[in-house]
């Protein structure tokens, strides 16, 4: 969650810099709008793709830089950046100085390309960077997030920043609240909190508080504090090491290792010097030391204790297992419980309520003082022999063995040894008299009861033999016990048990070593790392099996899912497309024991559910819980290892989820056994389901404003009067609505990829032609932004217009007047490729919105043309021409009077051409007159002795143009007037006149 926390913060501070840039100017450098080059003339050199000045360079605040292409910009005297937008993903700008200083401190830059200086310093403040950085001067870096390398030939100071790439400095390297996605390597190196994922390489490293992934290796000393190391640890010359968890070997070769709490999984390798450990330390896998020995106080040990010839001082320990080898020098354990033999000692010191269970073997002599043995005293394997054995108030429970040729054994009256003594001297003799010495004490064998409680793999426990109901009774000093598996009768691990340090196998008999310790009770140290429920009895008469349970420490749950951090942009390297809501998926469930070992005997029924709490909470945040489904049923078995340890699951809506695995009653122990996945998803739809409204059109000229009944003409954009609205809503496999579909960036459709075309509907019945169909190109799509937990979005389609263009030449019997029936057919695909596919079908389908037209039945779209009359008449007065309007009637032109819509234009004036006889230009001219049906071309009276015809041609809207000529092209009309003749009777055709039916 720290790693998110940062996100957030980097998320946070390009927000805010995208904000306070949204109105900044931006400057393309490729077209020559470069920033101020500070030298005299402003001028900058080109070679190639890197633009140089040779002076300083200052961004001006808050401005935008890019380029078209990848270029470099390279100010010898230095670069300053405040609050700049600088370079593309695509088009990245490398920003390179020579011997000034690179500054990026104010405002929160936001920069794609790479950073180099020579000499001078490089600072960053709350710059957001996408490439390396590479400098030979100081780099300081504060609250930053550098998706890239960093390295330097100088000093590095980062801190609050994240880096993604490896990390490298020349002359030392200080780091703090940073997280470090891959390597740091350095001289002198120091980090305080924040995480290394990768390795760590250096002389002297100080760590406090950073976790690291990888392995830690430095050629000095090495100081760490309040931290964890995920791999092997070396430093040649040793270490000191505080509340810090090793995971894995800690080797030093030329200097002493201290260790204060903590824990180290591994070996603790100091081939030179002295191993010193305290203050609650847990040594999971034994010491070897060289000079100086080892020294152990109030910690936990496991595993063998080698010091060469070098002293091993233990004071309160816990050694759970092992040997212990200080060679030709001594040994000393003061307090604490230590199972463990002893292989080879000069002279070995046991006091101080000590107790001791398993075989000491030394060379001279063992000294036990308020202590106790549960084991053998005897001489180290290949020596002559053990000279002397001191007790003092003190047990020993096995046999006592010194040389038999002056080997002597000495005590007090208050100490004991019940097993066989050796010697040539003891005094006083009753120290033998409970073992193999003259004169035993025969006491009646307790009666003993074993108790054992569930327990954790991996961990620990203690069981208990009680002593029943007695008051004097021969306390057992070891006991037999036989353990067995019960569930599963027939497991893969066929792990043995450890009990008191001792390995039992299955069905065969073992003896422990017990230690009563002056009590009734004597504890038992059980450990196994497998799971299952086991057996445990003594092998005595009236001795009943105990049955207890292992369960695992955690469950693990993963998928073979691509990364996906939903704090981050979904793109292909975060949270692409995982499965489709419903499909289903392997998801492994394994169990781990509390070593973090995977165990294999592990058999349950689980319960799967989605993570729903706190900052395991499901994407999106504001949607609805996705439910685990499985199609047999709700309830998911785990079976053994190489059977059906993976369960087919789906999740049944869109988002990025973490599933719980929990048992609720392990084997009926009454214990809860849990784990949870990481985030698993993208889940996107399986389909898309589309409904739409009923869109419909307007007619350009309303001829009735109470029906709205009206029409257009061909080759007029015609609009809608209501707007084709989609609604689009998520779908998964089982064909039930994706809730969360809808939620912020989970909605994957967009609209600049949004395309649609034109074409008749159903019901036209291929009467008319869909090439001529058109639609505006810069309509708009509206996507409603308000989630209403329904799974779906309106998309709406603003400022479409439809456009029925006039065929070339002459009309078609099909452009006679009629009412459209128009459909929009859209290719619905999102990002993912999730696509329209009704009733769930296999195959993408186009969705097409039919039969779309005017609201009203009588409304039409019609090809009309503007026709200009002859007209003739006296040259002393006035002539008029009627401008008439006609639509076709599939064979035929036919006069309208319903057009009040359409304006003719004042300007420019009709065209006056082809005059005749005694009539001239200028002795008449033309103007447009009158409204709605009635207009007409008036002519001026040219006057007397001005007879004669004039061509006249006005000016009319494209819509009504007509190709008189026949040419393939439209014109305006065109009529004759004609002054001084009379036309005569009806049937008499003037030269030139058009007979208004053709």
């Amino acid at each position: 969650m720290k790693y998110y926390a940062k996100s957030l913060v980097w998320i946070g501070l390009v927000v805010l810099l995208k904000c306070q840039v949204a109105n900044a100017a931006v400057h393309n450098i490729s077209q020559g709008q470069l920033p101020i080059c500070n030298n005299w003339n402003n001028s900058w050199s080109m070679s190639g793709s890197t633009y140089t000045c040779s002076a300083s360079v200052s961004f001006v605040a808050g401005d935008e830089y890019v380029a078209n292409s990848p270029i470099t910009l390279r100010a010898d005297a230095g670069i300053t950046l405040s609050g700049n937008k600088v370079g593309t993903v695509t088009s990245p700008i490398t920003l390179q100085t020579t011997y000034g200083t690179l500054n990026a401190t104010v405002g929160g830059s936001v920069i794609y390309g790479s950073l180099n200086t020579g000499s001078g310093a490089l600072t960053l403040t709350g710059v957001s960077l996408t490439g390396n950085i590479q400098t030979s001067a100081k780099l300081t870096i504060t609250q930053s997030a550098i998706n890239g390398n960093v390295s330097g030939t100088g000093e590095g100071i980062i801190s609050g920043s994240s880096v993604s790439g490896a990390v490298s400095f020349g002359n030392g390297f200080t780091g703090s609240d940073t997280t470090f996605a891959s390597s740091v390597s350095s001289t002198v190196i120091s980090l305080k909190s924040g995480s290394v994922s990768g390795s760590i390489t250096g002389t002297n490293i100080t760590l406090n508080g950073t976790n690291v992934d990888g392995k830690v290796t430095g050629t000095g000393t090495g100081s760490f504090t309040n931290l964890t190391i995920g791999n092997n640890v070396s430093m040649t010359n040793g270490l000191i090491a505080t509340n810090t968890l090793f995971s894995s070997t800690l080797t030093s070769t030329n200097g002493a290792v201290t260790l204060f709490g903590g824990l180290v999984a591994g070996l603790v390798n100091v081939s030179c010097c002295k191993v010193t450990v305290s203050q609650g330390a847990t040594i999971s896998n034994g010491i070897v030391a060289g000079n100086n020995g080892i020294d152990i106080r109030d910690s936990t040990v496991t595993g063998d204790l080698k010091a060469g010839n070098n002293p091993i001082v233990m004071v309160n320990v816990n050694m759970t297992s092992g040997a212990i080898s200080p060679g030709n020098n001594s040994l000393t354990i003061t307090g604490g419980t230590v199972t463990a033999d002893v292989t080879n000692a000069h002279r070995v010191f046991i006091s101080d309520n000590a107790v001791v269970t398993g075989d000491v073997l030394a060379r001279y002599e063992v000294s036990v003082s308020d202590s106790k043995v549960v084991g053998d005293i005897a001489t180290v394997v290949g020596h002559d022999g053990l000279h002397h054995v001191y007790l003092n108030n003190s047990e020993v429970y096995g046999n006592v063995t010194v040389r038999d040729d002056w080997g002597t054994i000495n005590g007090d009256e208050s100490s004991r040894i019940y097993g066989v003594c050796t010697y040539k001297i003891v005094d006083p003799i009753s120290l033998c008299e409970a073992g193999g010495g003259p004169g035993p004490i025969e006491l009646v064998e307790c009666k003993v009861e074993l108790q054992v409680g569930h327990m954790v793999a991996g961990v620990q426990q203690e069981a208990k033999i009680v002593i029943k109901d007695q008051a004097e009774c021969k306390k057992p000093a070891k006991l037999d016990f036989i353990f067995d598996y019960k569930r599963p009768e027939d497991p893969p691990a066929d792990l043995n048990i450890f009990l008191n340090g001792r390995e039992l196998k299955s069905k065969e008999k073992e003896t422990v070593i017990l230690d009563f310790a002056g009590s009734n009770v004597a504890p038992l140290n059980i450990q196994y790392d497998e799971v299952g429920e086991l057996s445990l009895r003594i092998d005595a008469e009236g001795q009943r099996e105990k049955l207890f349970v292992s369960r695992p420490a955690h469950l693990t749950l993963s998928a073979d899912e691509p990364s996906c951090n939903p704090q981050n942009a979904f793109d292909e390297g975060n949270c692409p497309k995982f499965k489709e809501a419903g499909e289903l998926f392997d998801l492994e469930v394994s169990a781990f024991n509390a070593k973090n070992d995977e165990v294999e005997n592990f058999e349950h029924v689980l319960m799967l559910k989605v993570m729903s709490e706190g900052g395991d909470r499901f994407y999106p945040r504001e949607g609805k819980e996705p439910k685990v489904t499985k199609k047999v049923s709700e309830q998911f078995e785990r079976h053994l290892r190489n059977k059906d340890i993976t369960p087919q699951v789906a999740i049944n809506d869109v988002g990025i989820v973490k599933i719980e695995a929990v048992v609720e009653d392990y084997l009926g122990s009454g214990h809860k056994v849990s784990g949870k996945s990481e985030f698993i998803g993208r889940f996107v739809p399986a389909w898309l389901e589309v409904t739409a409204n009923a869109p419909m059109l307007q007619p350009n000229c309303v001829t009735d404003s109470q029906s709205q009944t009206g029409f257009s003409y061909q080759g007029q954009a015609i609009n809608f009067a209501v707007a084709p609205m989609l609604t689009i809503t998520g779908k998964n496999r089982d064909n039930e609505t994706t809730f969360n579909y809808e939620h912020g960036d989970f909605w994957r459709w967009q609209s600049s990829g949004f395309t649609h075309d034109p074409e008749f509907g159903s019901e036209d019945a291929n009467i008319h032609d869909n090439v001529r169909l058109s639609g505006n190109p810069n309509f708009t799509v509206d996507t409603n932004d308000l989630p209403l937990d329904d799974g779906a979005r309106d998309v709406t389609i603003r400022g479409q217009a439809l456009t029925y263009v006039r065929n070339l030449y002459a009309p078609l019997a099909s452009d006679a007047a009629f009412r459209p029936y128009l459909a929009l057919r859209f290719p619905l695909t999102d990002q993912d490729e999730v696509c329209y596919r009704p009733d769930g079908g296999s195959d993408c389908e186009e969705y097409v919105l039919d039969n779309i037209s005017f609201p009203e039945a009588n409304s039409q779209i019609r090809l009309g043309r503007a026709v200009l009359e002859n007209a003739n008449g006296s040259e002393l007065a006035p002539l008029n021409m009627p401008l008439v309007i006609e639509s076709w009637q599939g064979d035929y032109f036919a006069r309208t009077s319903d057009d009040s819509c359409t304006i003719f234009p004042e300007e420019p004036v009709p065209d006056l051409s082809d005059y005749t006889d005694n009539l001239s230009a200028g002795e008449t001219t033309a103007s447009m007159e009158g409204v709605g049906a009635n207009r007409f071309v008036e002519l001026t009276a040219p006057g007397l002795g001005n007879e004669g015809s004039v061509r006249v041609t006005p000016a009319v809207p494209e819509l009504l143009r007509y190709d008189w000529d026949g040419s393939g092209s439209f014109q305006n009309p065109n009529g004759l007037a004609t002054f001084g003749i009379y036309k005569g009777t009806k049937p008499l055709i003037f030269r030139r006149e058009i007979y208004r039916g053709m």
